[in-house]
């Protein structure tokens, strides 16, 4: 297995944010399992990121992968109490409550999807340091900007 070790703060966030941009190169039909694979992927980035410590783009990194994770794990949250809600309620006693657990779930399912369109874009707008991350960002970009036309 070979391992990188970076030479400076730019490659060590390069290296941070490669496996978001690589869920954002194979592009796919936006899915509550894709999300999530994001939220895994933005914590993991996010953790490199704060390596570099107070690097100011670094800090700008840290926060929007912050923010992505935990608007994420907001929806992922209430997605998992109505899958709960929906196994102890059942008929016309849990109706209501289910419906509205539902409809919360997919305000929070948007508002994620909307967060995670815009980190995506301001992940391919950060400068690189390696000619392999430019390219992954322009499809980036482009996989952004194809995303929120179709929204």
């Amino acid at each position: 297995m070979k391992v990188e070790v970076p030479n400076s703060t730019a490659e060590l966030l390069d290296l941070a944010i490669r496996p978001v941009l690589q869920l954002g190169a194979n592009q796919g039909p936006l899915s509550e399992k894709r999300v999530h694979q994001y939220r895994i992927a933005g914590k993991r980035a996010r953790y490199l990121a704060e390596i570099a410590g107070d690097d100011p783009q670094a800090k700008q990194l840290v926060e929007q992968l912050k923010r992505m994770q935990d608007v994420i794990g907001d929806w992922h949250d209430w997605l998992k109490l109505t899958e709960r809600a929906e196994g102890v309620f059942d008929g016309a006693q849990g109706a209501v409550l289910i419906a509205a657990l539902r409809n919360i779930t997919r305000a929070k399912y948007r508002q994620a999807a909307d967060v995670l369109q815009e980190t995506r874009a301001k992940l391919a707008e950060k400068p690189s340091a390696s000619p392999e991350i430019s390219a992954r960002k322009a499809q980036a970009h482009q996989g952004a900007r194809v995303a929120s036309m179709a929204a």
